[in-house]
């Protein structure tokens, strides 16, 4: 059957979906799974993140010995789905052409007669070199690289490349370990194996081969393995990691290091609130961005026009909040970073508070730091309660001796960690984005030594 002139109306685009971490799926990639009908999708992703979109889903992921479908049934499901008009994401860990099959489907997609496009992603490979500080190549050191799958060491021939990258052989460390260096590697090549890439428990140990091909301390699956001279341990130039508790990343990143995000609390939204009080204030101060976001969700659950409030003073207490409201086409000024009290001195400075009626978007818990501090200039208050800060009912509990430190967003947050980890061990540093997080913190730990920073 020609592909060329038996084209049906559905399409198969088959994406890469990255290492795992969402924040590495590509806008191709996202805008796709935007407008699907159907998502088939493999294992080795956050399968939480398609949630967002509204398109059926399908698993149909394969790890070693375990496969949902056999991959004739794959291929088969694919062109059925678009033969009968729907708009088909065959979503992919890493690359799709990288050990992914992608070809291989796509022949077979459009052999039937169906439309396919293939849209890169990130590969696993290149996300790990990242992660370790390990360059696949490298003036002087690595000129060329070779990809390998490592889950049958007996066949596998070993090319001759500066740079080994080794998918699917974490269950045979060992092996391959001792395979190179019968191929002709040395045994001190350095060695680093990279576990579960791009997400906030990704871990990283350096070997050389002899010491691999003799440990019995490895990572699991999945793993990335990189043999080469550029995997060398880089002292001093290991990136600090924070570990980062509230309910999202914020949009900016205030600190010296990467966040890994280890949430401990979500937000519940709760739009019950009369929104009488909206109509009579002068001034709206948004004291972050969940209190920007809610509030205009909140405008729309009760279908008020947003030209309702554009006569309002609107006032950006902290630079996440200023940024939520750019991202709407709200430019606030003035703009500011430090504590609350001093936020609103600075406001005052500007703009006259006493007398003025000031809405307070905020959670159920209230700010009653910030309402004494607005009483104090002779603002009248008034809160208009959008969202509850809840514990986060599954958190994943981290290695913290992987982390340089911890940043919290809430008091909540403060309380549910010392849960978790039965303390604050003394080795971290620990930030604040919040007065009350870091007074319990205080409380809690029974020091005051820890840095405080505006997030």
């Amino acid at each position: 059957m020609s592909s060329q002139n038996n084209i049906t109306k559905g399409k198969v685009t088959i994406a890469g979906f990255g290492p795992g971490n969402p924040e590495l799926l590509t806008v191709k990639a996202y805008n796709a799974l935007n407008i699907a009908d159907i998502i088939f999708y493999d294992d080795l992703l956050d399968a939480s993140y398609l949630d967002r979109f509204s398109a059926e889903k399908v698993y149909v992921g394969k790890r070693s010995n375990r496969h949902t479908y056999p991959q004739t049934e794959i291929n088969r499901m694919l062109v059925e789905a678009a033969k009968t008009g729907h708009n088909v994401v065959r979503l992919k860990g890493g690359d799709p052409l990288i050990f992914g099959r992608g070809m291989e489907e796509y022949d077979h997609i459009t052999r039937e007669g169906v439309e396919a496009e293939i849209i890169p992603g990130i590969s696993s490979a290149v996300a790990a070199a990242a992660e370790a500080l390990v360059p696949l190549t490298s003036r002087g050191l690595s000129s060329s690289v070779a990809f390998l799958s490592g889950h049958d060491p007996d066949k596998l021939d070993v090319p001759l490349a500066d740079t080994l990258v080794v998918f699917m052989g974490a269950s045979n460390q060992k092996e391959l370990a001792q395979l190179f260096i019968k191929k002709g590697y040395d045994g001190n090549t350095p060695v680093a194996v990279c576990h579960r890439v791009s997400f906030s428990d990704s871990d990283t140990r350096r070997y050389t081969l002899s010491s691999l091909s003799e440990s019995n301390e490895l990572l699991p699956s999945p793993s990335i393995m990189i043999v080469g001279q550029t995997a060398a341990s880089r002292a001093g130039r290991t990136v600090r990691r924070w570990l980062y508790t509230g309910s999202r990343l914020p949009a900016w990143k205030n600190t010296d290091g990467a966040l890994v995000h280890a949430p401990l609390v979500s937000i519940r939204a709760d739009y019950s609130a009369e929104p009488a009080n909206i109509f009579n204030c002068d001034s709206i101060l948004f004291p972050g961005r969940n209190a920007v976001e809610h509030f205009f969700r909140y405008l729309a659950h009760h279908k008020i026009d947003l030209r309702a409030v554009l006569d309002k003073r609107l006032l950006a207490l902290t630079p996440s909040a200023s940024h939520a409201l750019k991202g709407i086409g709200l430019y606030i000024d003035p703009e500011f970073e430090g504590s609350t009290e001093e936020g609103i001195f600075r406001i005052n400075r500007w703009i006259k508070l006493g007398g003025e009626k000031v809405l307070l978007p905020c959670s159920s818990v209230g700010m009653p730091e910030l309402i004494s501090t607005l009483k104090g200039v002779n603002a009248q208050v008034d809160c208009l309660t959008l969202f509850e800060v809840i514990r986060n009912p599954r958190p994943v509990r981290h290695d913290l001796g992987m982390f340089s430190g911890v940043m919290f967003s809430s008091a909540l947050s403060v309380s549910h960690f010392c849960e978790l980890y039965g303390g604050f061990p003394q080795n971290m540093e620990y930030r604040f984005s919040d007065t009350g997080a870091k007074e319990l913190f205080i409380q809690l730990s029974g020091t005051s030594e820890s840095n405080s920073v505006s997030v």
